[in-house]
C-alpha cells in the first residue's frame, strides 16, 4: 500500500512539471513521467480489476511487469520489424557488473513468421566488435487501458489503441571473432494504433522525462569461459540499470562509470594520442609487448585485451596507461579538460593542446613513451634538460636500462630531497617478484662515497628504511636481504675512510647495525637463522653490536627515566653540540630508546643504546 501511494503521489507531482526519480519513471512505462492522471497499480485502483486488466505472465521479468501493468492481453496481427528496427534513436546499453558501455546495432530485422523475427546486427564494447544473427519471439501482446494522450492531450483522437509487446531474444555472435558470445533474455517496446489501423513505434511522450522504448535486458555468456554477465540495452533509457543512469530528465552516466567506456572523448583522445605519437617516432609495441613492460616496471597487470583508457599506474604517480594505444600518458587531466576554453572543447583544441611547444606536453609524453617502451637513446636528450623527470623515471618508475641517465639521476637527486620521501620506490622494484634494487642501490653508493656531504644522502636513505622497515609491505627475506647489502655498503665505506674511524663506536656501519638491533631486535635472530647470509664480516659486526647493547643492559638504572626518539624523517641527527650547525656524531633511528642525561633548553643531552653520548632537539624525544 506504501509503494502504491508513493506512486500515486508522484504521477501528482508528473501532471505538474516536477522531474521524477527515474527509479519510478523506469517501472511505470512511458506515460508515468508526465502522467498527471495516469493510474498507478495496486490495491488502491479497484475498478481497474472491473474494466478487464490481466496481469503479464508471472514468469516474466518483474521490470517487465511493472511496465506493463496498466494493459491487458490483446491480439494483434502486424509486423512489428519497422518499430523493432528503428534507427532514428540508437540503443544506448551495458555488459557486465562494472557496467561497461555496450553499442547494438541492428542491421536488418524480418519477420518470420506470425511472432517471429530474424535479426542480425554488431555489438561493440571498447574496441572489440562481433557480428551476431538470432530471432525475437513475440511471446504477449498488450493493450494499455488508460493511456494517455500526450502533453496538453495533443494526441486525443489520433490514435485507437496504445500498447505494448513482450518478446524474448537470442543473438548468437560469431564464434570465430574475439570474445564472442551469446545474448539472451525478455524485451519490452511500446506501439499505438492509428486511426487507419496501422501499428507504429510510441513516440508521443518522446520528449517527456523518463521516457523510453525498445527495452532489452537479460544475459550475455562466452563461448569460451562460460561466464555470464547481466547486460541491457534501450532508446533513450536502459532497464535494470541499477545506479548507471542518474539523469532525471534524460539518461545520463553516474560519473563513477564514465571511465567504462561511456565518454566518447576517450576513444577520440586515443586516435589523437596514438596519431601523434607515430608522427614522433614512437614505435607502438604489441599489446602483449606493453602489458610485460608494465608487468615488468610498474607492477601492474594490464587486462588481456585492450580495455582501460586510463589504467592507475601507482598512487603517487598521476600518470596513467592508456591500453588501446599501448603507451603512457604523462598528463593528469585529459587533452579534452581545457577549463580555460569557454564550452567544449573541440578535437582540433585536443590537438593543438598536445603540438602546442610551450606546454611542453607533448615533448613529455613522446620523451617517456621512447624511453620506456622503446629503449630508444634519442629520449636521453630530454631528460638530461629535465632533471626532475630524470629522477622520476629512474628513481619512482624503476627504469635503468640506460646506465648514463641512471647516473645523471643521482647526481640530479644530490639537490633534492629525495632520499627522504621516496624510501620505498628506491630500494624496491614496484614488481615485487624483482625484490630490492641492488644495482641501483649500489650505483647510489658508488656516488655517494667520494664525497663526505655526498654520503649523506646514502645515510638519508638508510636511516629513512630503518624507520618504514616494519610498514613496507614485502616478505621479511627480501627486507632482510636489502638490509644485509646496505651493511655491506656502510663496511665498504669504513674500510675505504679508516682515517675517520678511530673507535669503533663511530664507524657507520657500527652505528648503522646499532639502530638497526634497537629498534628490530628480530633481525638479529632472522640474520643468524641463515647465517648472515656467508658474510663473516657482517657476522662479526652484529655480534660486537649485541655485546655492547648487553653491557649497556647491565648498567641499566631502574630508576631512570627513559625516552625514545619520534621522528617523522624515521631518524634524527645526534650532535656534539646543542645547535642545528654543530656536527652530526651518529643517526639514531624513529623509536630508539635514549637516556636523558640533560633536559635544559631546547638541546637535550642524551645517550644512546651502544653508550654514544650528544645532542638532540627536544621535540625529537617522548617518554616511554
Amino acid at each position: 500500500m506504501k509503494k502504491t501511494c508513493m506512486l500515486l503521489l508522484a504521477s501528482v507531482l508528473g501532471g505538474v512539471g516536477v522531474a521524477l526519480p527515474y527509479e519510478l519513471q523506469a517501472k511505470t512505462g512511458p506515460d508515468f513521467a508526465v502522467a498527471g492522471r495516469y493510474l498507478a497499480v495496486g490495491d488502491c485502483l479497484h475498478e481497474r480489476e472491473q474494466e478487464g486488466v490481466s496481469s503479464a505472465k508471472s514468469d516474466f521479468p518483474e521490470w517487465i511487469r511493472d511496465m506493463t501493468a496498466d494493459s491487458r492481453t490483446v491480439t494483434v496481427d502486424a509486423d512489428f520489424s519497422g518499430i523493432l528496427s528503428a534507427k532514428d534513436d540508437p540503443f544506448i546499453g551495458f555488459i557486465g557488473s562494472d557496467y561497461q558501455k555496450l553499442k547494438i546495432d541492428f542491421i536488418k530485422v524480418q519477420r518470420k513468421g506470425s511472432n517471429q523475427y530474424d535479426v542480425t546486427g554488431t555489438s561493440t564494447v571498447r574496441q572489440n566488435l562481433s557480428h551476431f544473427h538470432g530471432t525475437i519471439q513475440i511471446l504477449d501482446n498488450r493493450e494499455f487501458i488508460h493511456p494517455m494522450y500526450g502533453v496538453d492531450d495533443t494526441m486525443e483522437g489520433k490514435f485507437k489503441r496504445r500498447g505494448c509487446s513482450v518478446g524474448k531474444y537470442r543473438f548468437e555472435e560469431n564464434r570465430n571473432e574475439a570474445g564472442s558470445g551469446v545474448f539472451s533474455g525478455y524485451l519490452l517496446f511500446f506501439w499505438y494504433q492509428t486511426p487507419q489501423d496501422t501499428i507504429v513505434y510510441d513516440d508521443i511522450f518522446a520528449d517527456a522525462d523518463g521516457y523510453c522504448n525498445n527495452q532489452y535486458a537479460g544475459t550475455w555468456q562466452s563461448y569460451t569461459t562460460k561466464q555470464s554477465k547481466k547486460c541491457a540495452w534501450g532508446q533513450y533509457r536502459i532497464p535494470e540499470s541499477g545506479d548507471l543512469d542518474v539523469g532525471a530528465a534524460e539518461f545520463s552516466v553516474n560519473p563513477k562509470y564514465l571511465h567504462h567506456g561511456w565518454d566518447e572523448r576517450e576513444r577520440t583522445e586515443t586516435e589523437i594520442l596514438r596519431d601523434f605519437m607515430r608522427k614522433n617516432g614512437y614505435k607502438e609495441p604489441s599489446y602483449q609487448e606493453f602489458r610485460n613492460k608494465c608487468l615488468f616496471l610498474f607492477g601492474v597487470s594490464l587486462n588481456e585485451s585492450p580495455e582501460d583508457y586510463a589504467r592507475s599506474i601507482l598512487p603517487h604517480v598521476e600518470y596513467s596507461l592508456n591500453e588501446p594505444a599501448r603507451l603512457m600518458f604523462t598528463n593528469a587531466e585529459g587533452l579534452f579538460y581545457q577549463p580555460e576554453v569557454s564550452g567544449a572543447p573541440t578535437e582540433a583544441a585536443a590537438r593543438r593542446m598536445l603540438a602546442t611547444k610551450e606546454n611542453g606536453l607533448g615533448d613529455q609524453l613522446v620523451a617517456y613513451n621512447k624511453l620506456l617502451f622503446n629503449d630508444d637513446d634519442a629520449a636521453l636528450a630530454y631528460f638530461g634538460n629535465h632533471p626532475d623527470e630524470a629522477i622520476e623515471v629512474v628513481y619512482n618508475l624503476d627504469y635503468e636500462g640506460k646506465p648514463a641517465l641512471t647516473k645523471k639521476a643521482i647526481a640530479f637527486a644530490h639537490q633534492t630531497d629525495v632520499y627522504t620521501g621516496f624510501t620505498e620506490d628506491i630500494l624496491f622494484y614496484h614488481n615485487k617478484s624483482r625484490g630490492f634494487r641492488k644495482n641501483f642501490i649500489a650505483d647510489i653508493y658508488q656516488y655517494c662515497c667520494t664525497d663526505k656531504k655526498k654520503t649523506e644522502d646514502f645515510e638519508y636513505l638508510i636511516y629513512s628504511y630503518i624507520g618504514a622497515y616494519k610498514q613496507l609491505d614485502y616478505k621479511p627475506e627480501v627486507k632482510d636481504e636489502c638490509l644485509v647489502y646496505l651493511i655491506s655498503c656502510l663496511m665498504d665505506y669504513d674500510r675505504k675512510h679508516d682515517e675517520e674511524v678511530f673507535d669503533l663506536r663511530y664507524a657507520k656501519s657500527y652505528q648503522f647495525v646499532s639502530n638497526v638491533l634497537t629498534s628490530n631486535p628480530d633481525i638479529a635472530k632472522r640474520l643468524k637463522a641463515k647465517n648472515y647470509y656467508n658474510n663473516k664480516q657482517l657476522e662479526e659486526l652484529m655480534n660486537i653490536v649485541a655485546a655492547s647493547h648487553e653491557d649497556e643492559a647491565d648498567t641499566y638504572d631502574a630508576n631512570m627515566v627513559w625516552y625514545h626518539i619520534v621522528d617523522p624523517d624515521g631518524y634524527c641527527n645526534l650532535r656534539e653540540k646543542g645547535s642545528p650547525s654543530a656536527k652530526i656524531i651518529k643517526r639514531i633511528a624513529s623509536d630508539s630508546p635514549v637516556d636523558v642525561i640533560n633536559s635544559k633548553g631546547d638541546w637535550w643531552k642524551v645517550k644512546t643504546s651502544d653508550g654514544t653520548t650528544g645532542y638532540v632537539h627536544k621535540s625529537r624525544t617522548k617518554k616511554y
